[in-house]
Order: C-alpha cells, then sequence, then structure tokens
C-alpha cells in the first residue's frame, strides 16, 4: 500500500518525471510493448505529449525535452533503445549529438545499415528532413559508391528529389 500511495503521489506531482523515469524502465520484451502504449495513453490523459525518436535530442531512454513549436512546454521523447536494431549504438549517436545534417550523421553517427533504415522508418530524421523516401534512396546510393566521401552530385540529386533550396532549408547543407 505504501509503495502504490508514493507512485501515485509521484505521478500527481510530477507527472513528466514520473512517466519518463517509469516508460524508460519498461524494457523491450512481449508484455513491454503492450505496457509502453499502455503508459503513453496514460502520459497523454495528464496532457504530457509523447513524441517519437529524434537523431538531435533523444536518448538511449525517454528523454524529457522542450516542445519543438513551443520553447515553454516540456514533452517526452522517445529514445534509440526503442529503434529495432539500434541497441548499443545508441551511445555513438548520442555522442556525436547534435547532427547538422543526413551526411554529418553518415559521417559521425553510426553506420550500420540495419540501424539507420529503422531510425529514418522511425522518423529520428525527420528533424533534418521530412521525406523519409528520399533519404532512403540517399542512403542507398551512399552504400553502393562505398562510402567513398560521397560527392557533391549524389549531394545534389538528393536535394533534388526533395525539391528544396538552399534558401528554404539551409540546414540542410552543411557549411
Amino acid at each position: 500500500a505504501i509503495v502504490a500511495m508514493r507512485t501515485l503521489w509521484l505521478k500527481t506531482h510530477y507527472p513528466i518525471e514520473f512517466f519518463c523515469a517509469f516508460m524508460s524502465s519498461i524494457k523491450k520484451s512481449k508484455d513491454g510493448h503492450a505496457k509502453l502504449r499502455t503508459m503513453c495513453s496514460d502520459a497523454r490523459r495528464f496532457g504530457i505529449e509523447v513524441l517519437g525518436v529524434d537523431v538531435n535530442e533523444s536518448g538511449e531512454g525517454f528523454r524529457i525535452c522542450r516542445h519543438p513549436l513551443d520553447d515553454t512546454k516540456e514533452v517526452l521523447r522517445f529514445g534509440f533503445a526503442y529503434v529495432k536494431g539500434v541497441g548499443k549504438k545508441a551511445h555513438d549517436i548520442i555522442a556525436g549529438q547534435p547532427y547538422s545534417s543526413f551526411q554529418d550523421f553518415l559521417r559521425r553517427g553510426t553506420r550500420q545499415k540495419t540501424a539507420v533504415e529503422n531510425l529514418i522508418d522511425a522518423g529520428a530524421f525527420d528533424g533534418l528532413c521530412e521525406n523519409r523516401r528520399a533519404l532512403h534512396e540517399y542512403y542507398a546510393e551512399w552504400c553502393t559508391s562505398g562510402n567513398k566521401g560521397v560527392g557533391r552530385q549524389l549531394f545534389a540529386k538528393f536535394m533534388s528529389m526533395i525539391n528544396m533550396t538552399k534558401n528554404s532549408h539551409p540546414h540542410l547543407y552543411e557549411a
């Protein structure tokens, strides 16, 4: 009864911290996915927004971050541990944060194919480029080119696929 009372007190007085700690403690398992889904919906009932994984903001587990559109609001971010195939490579990704572009990530982050493809699918690069299909195509060509400094031609093709200009999205271009 004491544990239940303390848990309820924490959940009531420190809801975002409670959900962050509790959800980070849920491991990947058969029933872990269901528990996580239940906790996400419970957090939303408390007015806490739960956002997907982001290559520049996520940690290994859940993390409390500022809302990308409202700097005064705190949100929960999924961690890299919840993306299939990332696992121990999360430390390499976190150590390199922040990344200025997808190309910067390929240079400094993990290069393990399954991990990168699953991060693209999970939306981890949406803050850098929202066109996941273009990222998949760029990454496939990057892999087949032997990872040798992928030239300006491939980068130009990538940019034309997503119809962007330097003026409208300067964060995609490297200095």
